[in-house]
C-alpha cells in the first residue's frame, strides 16, 4: 500500500472520529436538556404530547427505531438498553456500531494491509458495542443484587416503624446508592403516575433479569392478595439473599485464578501475532498469503474460541 492511500485510509479515519465525537458531545448536551424537558412533559397537555411524538415518528432515526422493533433483534436490542441503563434509541446503538466497524476496516488496513484481516478487526470492533452493553447489563446486574438485601432490609425496618410500602420504598430511593435507588425511585415515580404496585413491580422485574428480585415481587405480590406479615416475610427473604451473595463471593474468589488464566491463554496467540508483526512484517504476512497458513490460522482461531468457552463453563457455577 502507497503513501496515498495509507494518507487517504488516515484521513477517513480521522474524519469518522471527529463525527463520531461529535456526536457523542451532541448526545451528552442532549441528554441533559432532556432532563428539563421530561419535567415539563409532565405539565404539558397530552395534545402537545401527541404533536411531539408525531414530530418524533416523522425523523428518520424514528422511521429506523420503529422499523426495528418489528424484529426480534431491535426488540431484544432495546430490552438490552434499558437493562444496561443506556440512554441510547435503538437507531443510535445500531448507527454507532457500523462506525465502529467502518473504522476497525480502516485501521485494519492501516495497520496489516490485508483485506481479509482488516475484515476481521471491522468484524470484532462491530461487536464491540454490544460486548460492552453486555458486561455494563452484567455488572449492574450485579450491583443490583449485592444491593438487594440491604433494601429488603431497610424495608422491613420502615414496615415496622410504621410506613406503608410505597413510603419503604421511598426510603431505599433516597438512602441507597445507584442503580437500586433509581430502580425503586422508577417504581414509585410508576405507581404516583396511576400504575398499579403489581405492574411496576413486574415492569421493574423486565429491566432486572434478578432471582432474588423475582423472589422479592412475588412475596408482596403474594401478600397483599393473602394477607400476612410482610415483614417477617421480606426479612427471611433478606437472610436468603445475603447468604447467596456471601457464597457467590467466595465462588468467585476460589475461580478467580482459573478465570484469569482463561483469559490469558485466550488473549496470548493475540498479543504475540500482534508483536511478530512489528518484529518482522515479511515473515507474518506468509501465514496469510498461503493456503496452508490461512488454514492453520482459522483452526488455531476455532480451538482457542472453543477452549475459552469451555473454560467460561466450568468456572461458572449456578449457586
Amino acid at each position: 500500500m502507497g503513501l496515498t492511500e495509507i494518507g487517504l485510509l488516515v484521513a477517513g479515519a480521522l474524519a469518522l472520529s471527529i463525527v463520531a465525537t461529535s456526536y457523542v458531545v451532541w448526545r451528552l448536551v442532549r441528554q441533559q436538556s432532556g432532563v428539563i424537558q421530561d419535567r415539563l412533559d409532565a405539565y404539558a397537555t397530552r395534545s402537545s404530547v401527541d404533536v411531539a411524538e408525531r414530530k418524533e415518528r416523522r425523523t428518520i432515526a424514528g422511521r429506523l427505531d420503529r422499523a426495528l422493533r418489528r424484529r426480534n433483534y431491535g426488540r431484544q436490542l432495546s430490552e438490552d438498553l434499558s437493562r444496561a441503563d443506556v440512554q441510547l434509541r435503538i437507531s443510535e446503538f445500531v448507527m454507532l456500531s457500523i462506525l465502529a466497524g467502518v473504522l476497525g476496516v480502516l485501521f485494519g488496513l492501516i495497520l496489516f494491509d490485508l483485506p481479509a484481516l482488516a475484515l476481521v478487526v471491522g468484524f470484532v470492533c462491530f461487536l464491540y458495542p454490544r460486548i460492552y452493553l453486555k458486561q455494563r447489563q452484567a455488572k449492574r446486574l450485579k450491583d443490583f443484587s449485592d444491593q438487594l438485601a440491604d433494601a429488603l432490609r431497610l424495608i422491613v425496618s420502615s414496615l415496622r416503624s410504621g410506613y406503608s410500602m410505597l413510603q419503604s420504598l421511598e426510603v431505599v430511593a433516597s438512602e441507597l446508592p445507584e442503580p437500586i435507588s433509581g430502580e425503586f425511585a422508577r417504581v414509585v415515580r410508576e405507581v404516583g403516575l396511576g400504575l398499579s404496585q403489581e405492574q411496576a413491580f413486574n415492569n421493574m422485574l423486565g429491566r432486572i433479569a434478578s432471582d432474588d428480585l423475582d423472589m422479592m415481587v412475588t412475596a408482596v405480590n403474594v401478600q397483599r392478595d393473602v394477607g400476612g406479615n410482610l415483614a417477617e416475610i421480606l426479612d427471611t427473604i433478606s437472610a436468603t439473599i445475603e447468604e447467596r451473595v456471601r457464597i457467590q463471593g467466595e465462588i468467585r474468589v476460589m475461580t478467580a485464578q482459573q478465570t484469569l488464566t482463561g483469559y490469558l491463554l485466550t488473549f496470548l496467540p493475540v498479543a504475540v501475532t500482534l508483536i511478530l508483526f512489528g518484529i518482522n512484517r515479511a515473515y507474518m504476512m506468509q501465514m496469510f498469503e498461503d493456503t496452508c497458513g490461512l488454514a492453520m490460522l482459522g483452526t488455531g482461531v476455532v480451538m482457542v474460541g472453543i477452549g475459552f468457552v469451555v473454560m467460561k463453563s466450568v468456572v461458572k457455577i449456578e449457586v
